[in-house]
């Protein structure tokens, strides 16, 4: 995995816009920029990965984490 995020990083600083999905929430944390949450095809949240870490409740709600 961390060929895939070093390939996603070089991607990012030649100004390249990469979605990804990814199940690891801490790998796409570390590539991402923003995040985006989806709940029955919509999008609920845009953040970026930043706030959402420190967001404990929504942690959970969308994810499954306890912080």
């Amino acid at each position: 995995m961390s060929r895939v995020l070093e390939t996603i990083k070089s991607f990012k600083t030649k100004g390249l816009g990469i979605l990804l999905v990814e199940q690891r929430v801490d790998a796409a944390f570390k590539v991402a920029d923003r995040v985006l949450i989806m709940e029955n095809g919509r999008i609920v949240l845009e953040t970026s990965p930043q706030q959402l870490q420190t967001d404990s409740d929504t942690l959970f709600k969308y994810l499954g984490i306890k912080r």
